[in-house]
């Protein structure tokens, strides 16, 4: 009766091991549009109220703030939830900040997806919204393939697909552009 019953615990533990992914990380991936914050494995590190601040020459060129951070060390991955980013100029003076539910940050690449609720408001308080949007660091651009929406004063442009800088200031709709212009000014599309 023993080993029946030996027997069987191990045939499950078979069957369960089989259904697991013991597939190889692959940390020089770009961030991973389909990871979800509660689909994740253990992380190698948690951390409550995560700040990282990225410089060049110095300077700040960002800082990214959540309220919870999963550090995966293998993957070279942070995935955060309530995300904020504030993208600086030369000076270090804030121009535009990114708020989302959750983002994915690329230790290589410095890479960011943002995803849910996400919105980017500049100084100018131009607005752009999405369900997500990328961080292309080597570009130093904002893009999507998602459906996006800017707002300028009264003015609305929509359309499939975006690349901008994190100003707002070249903005370029891939495709289906509406403009809804209520203030015509040639300076602001």
């Amino acid at each position: 009766m023993t080993r029946l019953l030996s027997a069987i615990i191990l045939v499950f533990c078979f069957i369960a091991c089989n259904r697991c992914d013991w597939t190889t990380p692959q940390p020089d991936r770009e961030p991973n549009a389909d990871l979800l914050w509660d689909a994740d494995p253990l992380p190698d590190q948690e951390i409550e109220k995560f700040t990282v601040i990225e410089t060049k020459l110095g300077k700040r060129k960002y800082k990214a703030v959540a309220e919870h951070a999963k550090i995966f060390k293998d993957r070279g991955e942070t995935v955060a939830s309530q995300l904020e980013v504030v993208f600086y100029d030369q000076e270090g003076i804030p121009f535009s900040t990114l708020t989302s539910d959750s983002g994915l940050i690329s230790e290589k690449t410095k890479n960011m997806r943002a995803a849910g609720n996400v919105v980017v408001v500049n100084r100018d308080s131009a607005r752009l919204e999405s369900e997500e949007l990328k961080w292309d660091h080597g570009k130093e651009k904002i893009i999507s393939d998602k459906f996006v929406k800017i707002t300028r004063g009264r003015d609305t442009l929509t359309g499939i697909g975006l690349e901008t800088d994190p100003q707002l200031k070249e903005i370029e709709i891939k495709k289906d552009v509406n403009a809804y212009l209520i203030d015509v000014d040639e300076t602001q599309f």
